[in-house]
């Protein structure tokens, strides 16, 4: 494995673009939960709850991220030892934040199959996926990135270095052995090959079907389109965001010489946090639904959207609502 030191300005440039990045994703998120929570008459649908959850988990990602920018300057170095290895066990790690981004990646997945299900098995979706089970699986999403990386911190510990004579958070030398193999193919299966297949394979047959629905209602067609299409914008960023840094961590448990800080993994990286912070543009650009809302709280006469087109949206809101068959497949 590689020793890379990075040049001072390089240093400078990754931190401001990992700043950036973060408090993006933090005020970006943030922005799409407010405009959700203060309009829950529209936003109510079993979609719309499991895409406030995706908001939820991003925001919490880049806090995390952001916070691990200035980890040097966090009071983490209490003086007792045992506050110190949960420190770095829980925080130095990094167990947290690679927690929430498989909570990030679950969720979507999620989110593909209630509107597969939605689109291809609507009388089912009715039953199955109800407010009080959509709750149910939220909970889950977030208990399943927590539980499924607590192996991640037994690869740390908080040992004296007998060069500087000081107590540091470092992780433990492994060796590469048939395990350790198999359990690198397992852990890209489960965070990016199965969920990639899941939402192929949803969008791909979601696609099919509206296409298959040809004569149905103008107003439902468009909505599911709407909101299918801004899902599956919000997927394919999954898959490029995501792609580089589990192709490096597959390759590291398969024994390849990985430089872990140098360019190539920063990049990787990068992508990940990008991911987070994505979501948010493209529910401004894409989501039919969310621009509306925009539109209305903040230019509503400039960008076309009058009193009269703003009371017959609320009016056709208020109607779908009332309707189990546009409650769950819009």
């Amino acid at each position: 494995m590689c020793n890379y030191t990075q040049p001072d300005d390089l240093e400078v440039l990754k931190t401001t673009i990992s700043t950036v990045i973060g408090f993006t994703g933090l005020l970006g998120n943030a922005f799409v939960i407010v405009i959700f929570l203060t309009n829950q008459k529209i936003f109510s649908t079993i979609t719309n709850l499991l895409i406030l959850n995706q908001s939820a988990i991003d925001l919490a990602v880049s806090g995390v991220f952001l916070l691990l920018q200035f980890d040097e300057y966090l009071p983490f170095n209490s003086g007792s030892t045992i506050l110190n290895t949960i420190a770095c066990k829980v925080w130095t790690s990094e167990y947290l934040l690679w927690s929430l981004y498989v909570c990030s990646s679950m969720n979507l997945v999620a989110i593909s199959l209630e509107r597969y299900c939605a689109t291809c098995f609507s009388i089912k979706h009715l039953t199955f996926f109800t407010r009080k089970k959509t709750k149910f699986i939220m909970l889950c999403v977030w208990l399943f990135g927590f539980v499924y990386e607590c192996h991640w911190p037994l690869g740390f510990t908080y040992q004296l270095n007998s060069v500087t004579n000081t107590s540091e958070c470092k992780q433990v030398q492994r060796e590469q052995t048939g395990l350790v193999v198999l359990a690198g193919i397992f852990f890209f299966c489960v965070e990016y090959f199965v969920p990639v297949a899941v939402m192929t394979f949803s969008y791909w047959r979601i696609i099919t079907m509206l296409k298959m629905r040809g004569k149905q209602r103008e107003f439902f067609r468009r909505a599911k389109h709407s909101v299918t299409k801004t899902l599956l914008i919000v997927s394919v960023m999954f898959v490029i965001c995501w792609g580089p840094a589990e192709i490096e961590y597959l390759l590291f448990n398969l024994g390849v010489d990985i430089c872990f800080g140098g360019p190539i993994h920063q990049l990787g990286i990068t992508l990940v946090q990008l991911n987070a912070c994505l979501n948010p543009c493209i529910y401004s650009l894409q989501y039919n639904q969310f621009k509306s809302i925009l539109k209305r709280t903040f230019c509503p006469t400039c960008l076309g959207l009058d009193k009269d087109s703003s009371s017959s949206n609320q009016g056709m809101t208020s109607n779908s609502n009332t309707k189990n068959y546009s409650h769950n497949n819009i």
